[in-house]
């Protein structure tokens, strides 16, 4: 029977493999989120001009 046992250098490269697709998804997760901060602030900031303005 061959090819059906992963060797330990087997595994090390798919750990490898794992490890880089991680990184990446934790990059792209960082982005949407600075992304989505960046549209809620410019969302709120004619919303707290109009209150700031409401009370003067």
């Amino acid at each position: 029977m061959t090819g059906g046992v992963a060797t330990k250098a087997d595994m090390t490269e798919l750990r490898g493999n794992m490890d880089a697709r991680l990184s990446r998804i934790a990059t792209d997760l960082l982005w949407i989120k600075r992304i989505g901060g960046v549209i809620v602030a410019l969302l709120a900031v004619p919303i707290i001009r109009d209150l700031l303005s409401a009370l003067n």
